[in-house]
């Protein structure tokens, strides 16, 4: 009895004890925050708390895998640069491919890729002998929209096929483009330049050097690398242009106005926006699906 009876108060004990861990948290530095349980002042055991039930504190953390970045924590949208905007109702985000979900190949800057038709032609041949009677050995991709150029094939002769506008039918029933000195005339910008490198109609673009063309407000003439068809090209940050964000000037820089963009290896290192395989981005990429041709 004696023995019985000097243990049943040690147990009591315990239980009180017990059910005052669990049903009162602890305050300032004795409550716990060991995984499985409230630590305070309870004996702990392999790194995880004995005694109570498991601490509850909202939905536990995610950190190990992510959607974007091959891990680490999510990127959202609302990160994007100041005056920049994710496209509405676009693919889903990425920053490389292995963050899009099946069914999505590619990661891109372009939510809506650009894939043109190369449709095969009805009929490949060289020559017009090669054709039926009233068709013509041609190639659809200098006329004709939705063929891959360069593919010449059998097509009905003109005037039979209309020709498209820029180009007349000529005695041998192929289409064939109107030149600039038999009265085609160039568009906006451009000159009749033959003696130049010029399209398939002789013109050539008008060029600012010669005093031909007008750059814009924002642009200045300068022929060095990087200058567009008219010799035009924004000014450089080496000679005041201030670089955007998540860029900086560089000197010998092929980037546009000399403004590299920013290296990082985080989101953190960026002026704003997105890490994105070593180099600051102001939106994140779009998932895509391959082309097909």
């Amino acid at each position: 009895m004696n023995r019985r009876s000097l243990q049943l108060p040690s147990f009591a004990a315990c239980v009180l004890l017990c059910v005052g861990c669990t049903s009162a948290p602890l305050d300032g530095d004795e409550q716990g925050s060991g995984a499985g349980g409230q630590a305070g002042n309870q004996v702990e055991t392999g790194g995880s708390g004995t005694g109570g039930a498991p601490a509850t504190g909202g939905s536990p953390a995610t950190g190990g895998s992510s959607a974007l970045g091959g891990g680490g924590a999510t990127a959202e949208a609302s990160q994007a640069c100041p005056g920049f905007s994710q496209v509405d109702n676009a693919p889903p985000l990425c920053k490389v491919a292995e963050d899009c979900p099946e069914g999505f190949w590619h990661c891109s800057v372009n939510p809506y890729p650009t894939v043109v038709g190369c449709g095969p032609p009805p009929g490949a041949c060289q020559f017009d002998s090669d054709c039926p009677s009233g068709a013509v050995c041609d190639n659809y991709g200098s006329f004709r929209a939705g063929y891959c150029p360069d593919i010449l094939s059998c097509t009905p002769r003109c005037p039979d096929e209309t020709c498209a506008t820029g180009s007349s039918c000529g005695e041998d029933g192929h289409c064939k483009l109107d030149f600039c000195e038999d009265g085609f005339e160039c568009g906006e910008g451009w000159q009749c330049a033959p003696e130049r490198q010029a399209d398939g109609h002789g013109c050539a673009p008008k060029l600012c050097e010669t005093g031909d063309f007008e750059c814009a407000a924002d642009m200045v003439c300068d022929t060095s690398p990087g200058a567009d068809e008219h010799g035009c090209q924004a000014p450089s940050c080496l000679n005041g242009f201030e670089c955007p964000v998540n860029t900086r000037c560089a000197e010998d820089s092929l980037a546009p106005n000399d403004c590299e963009p920013l290296a990082c290896g985080q989101d953190g290192d960026c002026d704003c926006g997105y890490c994105i395989e070593g180099a600051c981005a102001n939106l994140l990429n779009y998932c895509s699906s391959p082309a097909i041709p």
